[in-house]
Formats: structure tokens, sequence, C-alpha cells
């Protein structure tokens, strides 16, 4: 596994391999046992059921309806995966506070067993999607990290989300919280040069490694931020919004091992 710790909170992983274990909270780990049974038929299923989308003139619609600087392939990967996920297993995300006792009990837990028992909340849902990712060679990162509803939060709240990189594009795919319908959360980063470089500076050197980057739903324009929190208060200057007339740049190449 290529992993990156950023600060004491805030993670990147990617080329995640049977028996790595990822950090899924501040005292709580993620062992990948193995991939279940049931999880990988569905990944199976889902590369089925992607060659069958992609003759058909659905999603091809979605992308030219909503103006997405996506690829065809990879939007329908995408939606795919969320669909088969909420079909499949419908009970898998853990509404109680079950998932925080079993992890009290169990600090390091399998992956399997979190799957059985139907314990899944944002961080494993996106350890599965950056398997599936990985599995259809997609360039993408597993990030433990933070969300704000707005930039005027003062706090972030603990979120796993993967970004993935396309071309000039980079995207963040949010599988725990799917738009209504089941229609996967995407959402895609905007950013200057001159920003790029200024969270990259802040993420490898900081005093205090922490940057937000703004996002915009590919379907509904929702505005969000995503990005790599320390649990501390949020300062205006580690908020990147996006500028007017720019064109879309990576956002966190040098996090990258």
């Amino acid at each position: 596994m290529k992993h990156r710790q950023i600060n004491n909170v805030s993670l990147v992983a990617s080329d995640i391999h049977i028996d790595d274990v990822i950090k899924v909270g501040s005292d709580n780990c993620l062992r990948i046992d193995k991939i279940p049974a049931d999880l990988q038929a569905a990944f199976d299923s889902m590369h089925q059921k992607v060659q069958h989308s992609m003759t058909i003139s659905h999603n091809a619609e979605l992308l030219e309806q909503h103006k997405i600087p996506m690829s065809r392939s990879l939007f329908t990967n995408l939606f795919v995966f969320t669909k088969v996920i909420a079909d499949k297993f419908p009970k898998l995300a853990c509404v109680d506070n079950s998932r925080q006792s079993f992890y009290s009990k169990t600090p390091t837990a399998n992956l399997s067993e979190m799957f059985e028992k139907q314990l899944f909340q944002c961080a494993e849902f996106a350890v599965i999607a950056q398997l599936y990712l990985q599995s259809i060679n997609v360039n993408s990162e597993y990030v433990g990290g933070e969300y704000l509803m707005t930039e005027n939060d003062e706090f972030g709240e603990q979120h796993s989300f993967v970004i993935i990189h396309e071309n000039d594009n980079d995207f963040v795919f949010d599988p725990a919280n799917n738009t209504k319908g089941n229609i996967p959360n995407i959402s895609i980063v905007e950013l200057s040069p001159e920003q790029k470089i200024k969270i990259q500076a802040k993420l490898l050197s900081g005093k205090r490694k922490v940057a937000f980057f703004e996002t915009r739903n590919i379907i509904t324009d929702k505005k969000q931020f995503y990005g790599y929190g320390d649990g501390c208060n949020i300062l205006e200057d580690m908020i990147f919004k996006k500028e007017k007339n720019i064109l879309n740049t990576p956002v966190n190449d040098l996090s990258r091992d």
C-alpha cells in the first residue's frame, strides 16, 4: 500500500492490497483481510453491467445534459458501482452506534467482519470503492480527511472519500452519500495552478498541514468543501475556493508517493 499520513487526522492511501491496514478514525484501523465472496461477486457483476451500460445512451445523455467533463467509461463505472452496492446490500450502511461500539471492542477490525455485520460507514464505503477502482486501473486515492458543509464552518467533520484523477481533472467520489435515486455523488475540483501550489506547500511543509478545496457536484451543482483537516479549528487561509474562468488542475499531486 502507498500511504501518506498528512497530519494527525488525515491520510491518503492507494494501491491497497490484502493484509494492508488503514486508519479509519482517531483510534481505529481497518484490516483488508480479504474481499468477502459476496462483495467480489458484486465486483464481477459490475464489470459485466458496465459493458452492457456502455452500449446504451442513458449515461451519455447524462454527461451531455450536465456538461460533465468526465469520460463516459469512468462515469459508467461509478454509476454501476453505486447502483450495484445499493441494490445488493441495502442494509450495509450502519445508521446507529453499532459501528462505534464494535470498534471500541476491536480497534483493528477486519473488512470481512464489518461487511458481514453490516457496519459500513464512510470509511468502509470509500475503501471498497478504492478497491474496485484499482481493479479497473482508475487513477484514484482513498482519503481519510474532513468535510465542510460551508466555507464558514469552524470545524470539519471527519469523513472518508475517494479522489479520482482523469486527464487534467480531479473528482471527489463520495460513495457513502449517494445523490437522490442512487446516482453517484461525484464532485469536480476546480483550482488554479497557483492554488494547487499553495495546497501542496501546506500539505508538505505547512505549520499546520490543513487544506480544504471547493467542489461542485456534477449533477446537482451543489457546492461542498472536502479536504485534509487536523481536527482543530479552520482558518481562512486553509480554504481554497474556485476562481473565475480557470482550468481545473490536479489538487494533490505532491501528496502522493
